[in-house]
């Protein structure tokens, strides 16, 4: 196993193109301030992916890795640029704020599947973003006991369909609307 450390400074935005992680065990953070949009796609690396600090940007739907997790700590953005179907990815937030501030995905595209949460964080869909499975195939939020606050505009709309949510506290604020179908809490 392994790390590779991408450090981007306050202010710079990296685009990463052409550079794919591949690796048993391989573990990518994201450090820095700065901003890395990430539009390589093909990735197989099994450690996940970290935000510690600054913004990941997606630059595609295949740009992380199948395998592993997408962790965002405190300090740390993993905007979703627009991108649907994301469903192959595992999503945790470690304090850290999800976002979307791209345009609307719309309910009808499969988003992300499953999102946990280690400690209290945001999930921003700015635009209509939520937990969506292909064919609204189940989807998972395990808030841990943890708060997610989701702070929606008015007019917006976070998705939670066919979605088991686990014991915690879901705080949308903003004005918009929660839209959820067959949603169960355990």
């Amino acid at each position: 196993p392994g790390e590779v450390v991408v450090d981007v400074p306050a202010g710079e935005t990296l685009v990463n193109e052409n550079v794919y992680f591949h690796g048993t065990g391989l573990k990518v953070v994201k450090s820095g301030a700065g901003t890395l949009l990430q539009q390589a796609s093909g990735h197989t690396h099994v450690g996940g992916m970290v935000v510690s600090e600054g913004q990941l940007a997606l630059g595609n739907g295949q740009c992380l890795s199948s395998a592993g997790e997408g962790i965002v700590d405190p300090n740390g953005v993993l905007e979703l640029n627009g991108k649907g179907d994301l469903q192959a990815y595992r999503f945790v937030l470690n304090g850290g704020t999800l976002q979307n501030t791209a345009a609307d995905v719309g309910e009808g595209i499969a988003q992300i599947t499953s999102l946990r949460l280690m400690a209290d964080s945001v999930f921003k869909p700015s635009n209509s973003y939520g937990l969506i499975g292909s064919g609204y195939a189940a989807t998972t939020l395990n808030l841990g006991g943890h708060t997610l606050t989701v702070p929606i505009d008015a007019g917006k709309k976070f998705y939670l369909f066919n979605t088991t949510v686990t014991a915690g506290t879901l705080d949308v604020t903003g004005g918009g609307w929660v839209v959820a179908d067959k949603t169960g809490v355990n």
